[in-house]
């Protein structure tokens, strides 16, 4: 049975110590918990009417009610303790110091809790559970003790607000209401504050509706990060994640942010059950993905080229899956339903280690548009998956010398990289005779003639790409023609195949890419 108390007026002055076992009802009186002094309450406080003024401590069992009067001295303490769950209801009023020292239970917002002072989790399995409220900490506000089992639940819609003065950087201690699923997002930030600049937090233990749609590496959680007041925003984001929240590989997984409907991979990367990524958007989502770099290229095979521009004749015969799937290249496969209207072949684009330039980190197949662009199969802009925020790039196509930019570009917001007006924009291999490129008027391509799809271009001696065009492909006869193929023996892309007659690809062999000489040997610079 449930005993009530229903005070007139109560004053516990230093050092005192009030234990009261029954429920205190306040319906007008005034309360006041001297600094020093200590009202102890075995069950619930509910401060229906009058004032409530606390200076020292209130320890209390049950649940906390407020809906008058409640104020908080700079030193007082609200300590929830007991071994039940319990619910704070702070109307207007504003704690300075709560403390969660529980047996293993909850605490349950019913509205906002704003703390100006200390919130400590002092006992194991302690919970602040915000459901469709806020927590609100003021700018000088801290909180202690959390951890794997004790923290602030969003279940809900409710955020957990930190008010701030400057730059700084700040934990958010949240997880997931049910179980020990405690996954904090620390935020470095910087930028210029106004008196009402703040950043709130909260987590979802679900897949990011929006998650990219290439993805196969990711966590089934997201953080949801709003602020204002802050001018020049700039923001280190670390993500704390749990093992089951890995879909994929783990070790590809890197932190990733959602703002504006576009993603961003600023400073990504990721370790063991962390991602961490640069934010400069205010309002947005933090998580975990592959990461996609971006890159905006354009380039010219010599053997479709005219003037500035390349035949789009093979467009009805592209295959409707990358051609790099096999040996040499044994790039990831990707199939499309249709092919760009403007498309004059695939190309396949690596990102490479720029440490180690050799060392090849990501493949992927897209478009080569007349114009020089690179697309992605889709026809959108091209991404990399899994590449690095800063990489050489290494372009390579079926029957062309391969190419690499000379230094490591950067893939998060990429500027055009345009190998087509200078050999100095592809790498230079000292030890390499012939030109990176073939230089055709005013401008750079990709050497036409690589039959085999190895390493140089070669009229005579072994592995030439004479003997594949006329033997391998012609069956050996100069007066054979292919029509209307897709062939590594079709130089100019033309969609046919010949030895002899007009247009044909001996000459774009021997004459256009050798010089006419027979002994030339032409090597890509790699």
């Amino acid at each position: 049975m449930l005993h009530r108390i229903i005070l007139s007026t109560i004053v516990l002055y230093h050092m005192s110590i009030l234990t009261i076992c029954a429920q205190i009802v306040n319906n007008g009186a005034a309360i006041t918990i001297s600094s020093g002094a200590t009202l102890r309450l075995e069950t619930s406080l509910l401060n229906n009417a009058g004032t409530l003024q606390n200076n020292g401590i209130i320890e209390v069992a049950g649940s906390f009610t407020n809906s008058a009067s409640f104020t908080s001295g700079t030193n007082s303490l609200v300590k929830f303790t007991g071994a039940a769950t319990a619910s704070v209801t702070s109307g207007s009023g504003i704690f300075q110091h709560v403390e969660l020292a529980k047996t293993a239970q909850t605490v349950q917002l019913t509205d906002d809790m704003t703390i100006q002072g200390q919130l400590d989790f002092s006992a194991p399995a302690n919970k602040l559970i915000l459901g469709d409220n806020d927590v609100i900490l003021g700018s000088a506000a801290t909180i202690t003790g959390a951890g794997s089992d004790k923290y602030l639940a969003t279940n809900g819609t409710g955020i957990v607000r930190k008010n701030i003065t400057q730059s700084g950087t700040f934990t958010f201690p949240v997880g997931d209401l049910t179980g020990s699923r405690y996954t904090p997002l620390t935020i470095a930030y910087t930028g210029s504050m106004t008196t009402l600049a703040n950043i709130a937090v909260k987590v979802s233990d679900v897949v990011h509706p929006s998650k990219p749609a290439d993805a196969d590496a990711f966590i089934t959680r997201y953080w949801s990060v709003s602020g204002s007041g802050i001018s020049n925003y700039n923001a280190t984001c670390t993500g704390t994640y749990l093992s089951d929240d890995v879909s994929g590989t783990a070790a590809l997984i890197k932190g990733a942010s959602y703002s504006s409907s576009a993603w961003n991979y600023a400073g990504a990367s990721g370790s063991t059950l962390n991602v961490v990524g640069t934010v400069s958007a205010l309002n947005g989502d933090f998580t975990g993905t592959n990461f996609f770099g971006r890159a905006t290229l354009k380039v010219f095979l010599a053997g479709p080229l005219s003037g500035t521009t390349m035949t789009t004749a093979l467009n009805s015969l592209l295959p409707l899956t990358t051609p790099y799937t096999a040996a040499p290249w044994n790039a990831p496969s990707v199939t499309v339903t249709s092919v760009p209207a403007t498309a004059t072949d695939w190309v396949l684009v690596e990102a490479r280690d720029p440490d180690n330039p050799a060392t090849i980190i990501a493949q992927s197949s897209g478009f080569l548009l007349s114009d020089g662009s690179i697309v992605a199969p889709n026809g959108s802009s091209f991404q990399i998956k899994n590449a690095l925020p800063t990489s050489i790039i290494a372009i390579h196509h079926r029957n062309h010398l391969s190419i690499r930019t000379p230094a490591g570009l950067n893939l998060v917001t990429p500027a055009l990289h345009d190998f087509t007006t200078a050999g100095s924009q592809a790498y230079v291999n000292p030890a390499i005779s012939n030109p990176n490129m073939h230089q055709i008027g005013t401008v750079f391509a990709m050497w036409a003639g690589n039959a085999n799809s190895n390493l140089n271009i070669r009229y005579t001696g072994p592995f030439n790409d004479n003997t594949v065009l006329l033997n391998t492909i012609l069956s050996g006869s100069k007066s054979a023609i292919l029509s209307n193929v897709y062939s590594l023996g079709d130089f100019n892309m033309n969609g046919t195949v010949r030895y002899t007659g007009p247009f044909n690809d001996n000459t774009v062999l021997l004459n256009f890419t050798l010089g006419g000489s027979k002994s030339a040997i032409y090597t890509q610079h790699l």
